[in-house]
């Protein structure tokens, strides 16, 4: 309420937790843009009657990222806010590296025939022979890091930031579509359209968030004030695929014309006509055994599956039922 005053005043409060990024993150002077260097070739041909077909070649790296640093020459600082003492806090340090990794290497196609002059058919098809690396990217309004070069003495980087599949790779997409002008004069022009889309399985890696460091980890700590829990791999980054899914739209589109450019029109749209309730994406979650053998880090080599793994737990793990769609 209105004169709720206790809840406004600051020493009804108790201060347990304070962070100051101003007194232990630190940039390095000099700091730049990550670069990415493209290759790109294209070769395209004409066929009869407007038709076309074009065939390109993209080679992508990118390398300068920027991102933390948390190691032993960074030191640690002592958090002190308004006399109070927080304790030691390990200093990060973001700097330029090309210790992360991130290429992209693919081929698109796309076609155009006209069969007949009010009759078309089109497609695209996107192959994605490379979409791997470690470092996933930006996100948002912040710095995307990676756990490469933080406290690498105690986090074996092939199990918490392993190389592979980005979360972008989709090996292949694929969309064909065709339209059917009726032209019946005076009376109007009728169109008929569809396009079919399939697009290849989506990748997720078998891995447990909020692991915590194992007694292996911390004997191995050689000073660092705080050893965060952190996100485990089992295998590659990208091993698991979720389904492959296809589906098909219809539109219809009849305008009238009136005078010069007025021309009313109504359109319908039936969209994933078939209905397909597909599973697109689900539940990836897995707890690590604990009956597995061990590394030499003292982690877990074996995972299981959670009862809920492999289901869906959202509307939006399934492909979108049909849908009508009407404007004009």
């Amino acid at each position: 309420g209105l004169d709720f005053a206790p809840g406004f005043d600051f020493n009804n409060y108790v201060i347990y937790d304070a962070r100051l990024p101003t007194q232990s993150i630190f940039f390095k002077s000099g700091l730049s843009s990550p670069v990415t260097h493209e290759i790109t070739a294209s070769f395209g041909f004409q066929l009869p009657k407007g038709g076309y077909g074009k065939l390109t070649y993209v080679n992508r790296t990118t390398d300068n990222f920027i991102d933390n640093f948390i190691t032993l020459d960074n030191g640690t600082s002592q958090v002190i806010v308004d006399g109070v003492d927080y304790g030691t806090v390990d200093n990060v340090l973001y700097k330029n590296t090309n210790g992360p990794t991130r290429k992209y290497e693919g081929l698109q196609f796309q076609s155009q025939y006209n069969i007949t002059d009010n009759w078309m058919i089109a497609g695209n098809w996107t192959w994605q022979i490379k979409n791997d690396g470690t470092y996933e990217g930006e996100g948002g309004q912040s710095i995307g890091t990676s756990p490469y070069g933080n406290r690498p003495e105690v986090y074996p980087l092939n199990r918490v930031n392993p190389d592979g599949h980005l979360l972008q790779y989709q090996a292949h997409k694929i969309r064909v579509w065709t339209n059917y002008n009726f032209d019946m004069g005076r009376a109007g022009t009728l169109g008929i359209g569809g396009i079919l889309r399939y697009d290849s399985p989506t990748t997720f890696s078998y891995a447990r968030s909020n692991f915590s460091p194992t007694p292996e980890m911390v004997a191995a700590n050689p000073g660092y004030a705080t050893l965060p829990r952190f996100t485990l791999y089992f295998g590659d980054r990208g091993a698991g695929e979720f389904n492959s899914v296809w589906s098909a739209d219809l539109a219809l589109n009849y305008e009238v014309p009136i005078w010069k450019t007025l021309a009313p029109w109504v359109k319908l749209e039936v969209r994933n006509v078939t209905n397909q309730d597909k599973l697109v994406t689900y539940s990836t979650s897995i707890a690590a055994d604990p009956n597995s053998p061990r590394d030499q880090y003292g982690l877990p080599t074996g995972y299981t599956k959670n009862p809920t793994f492999g289901q869906g737990t959202s509307n939006a793990n399934y492909l979108v039922p049909r849908e009508y769609l009407i404007s004009a």
